[in-house]
């Protein structure tokens, strides 16, 4: 590896443990996480300070090797890998002060809005699904969910069906896939959620015991995108309708067309 590569390589690693940011002006809730990373001020001195330091490391191993001409490749893959050794210690030692520094501030936004008045919704004719769930996650998390909601034949439909990373071994018996049709539930298989055309094209999901053969096609996408140090979350939650039919626990098929609903692509790195 000659020196130009050698310089471009440490630069490179200080660039992707360090650099920050946001896939678009995306809100989770009301929170727009993007700016809350750049401009918390504690949150901002931490990634100061990383980069800074990061810096100062690329800086010190293009100084030694351009003062050291006479250096082996030997020597130079030595000091290349000094540096890179003294990159993974500023990973290691921010990435906790920065996940810290992040829950403090989230915190404080949602101790804010939990005393902002309540508002009445006076549209009461709508639908809605209320999940609430506590997910033990792994260091690296990923999958997709959907949600379907509204009116078939004069009756309330919605459901749900995912695929993650953290769905049960023995996902025949335990899995998060419910319908719920007409104030009856009926329980749902594991499903395959596939789109082999990429996520803003149609979607196929289905299951093997022929209770679920639905299609989503994607109408609009909101990223949300979170890259700090080590750790890194993105969200997609896309909106859109479903085609198909499903199988009630009495046997009765439901179809429809264009019934709206929502998908959620996620992959999370701790």
């Amino acid at each position: 590896m000659n020196l130009s590569k050698k310089i471009k390589f440490a630069a490179l690693l200080a660039a992707s443990l360090l650099v920050t940011g946001c896939g678009s002006q995306a809100n989770i809730g009301y929170v727009d996480s993007g700016r809350l990373m750049e401009e918390a001020p504690q949150i901002k001195t931490v990634l100061d300070e990383g980069r800074q330091k990061a810096e100062e490391i690329q800086k010190e191993l293009q100084t030694n090797i351009e003062n050291n001409p006479d250096w082996s490749e030997e020597e130079k893959n030595k000091a290349t890998a000094d540096a890179q050794r003294k990159l993974m210690g500023i990973n290691q030692a921010y990435a906790t002060q920065l996940k810290y520094k992040l829950d403090e501030a989230l915190a404080a936004i949602s101790q804010e809005k939990k005393h902002a008045k309540p508002k009445t919704m006076t549209d009461c004719e709508g639908s809605a699904l209320f999940e609430m769930s506590r997910t033990y996650m792994k260091f690296r998390s990923n999958g997709e969910l959907i949600t379907g909601i509204g009116t078939l034949n004069d009756k309330q439909i919605s459901f749900r069906l995912q695929v993650t990373s953290q769905d049960a071994v023995e996902n025949d018996a335990y899995n998060a896939n419910v319908l719920f049709y007409g104030g009856t539930v009926t329980p749902l298989p594991p499903v395959v959620i596939t789109h082999p055309y990429g996520k803003m094209e149609k979607w196929i999901i289905q299951d093997t015991e022929n209770m679920v053969d639905l299609t989503f096609t994607p109408i609009s996408d909101n990223p949300n995108v979170i890259s700090a140090f080590v750790l890194r979350s993105e969200y997609h939650t896309i909106y859109g309708h479903f085609e198909g039919t499903l199988l009630t626990a009495d046997g009765e098929k439901l179809s429809f067309r264009s019934l709206p609903g929502i998908s959620k692509k996620f992959r999370i790195r701790l």
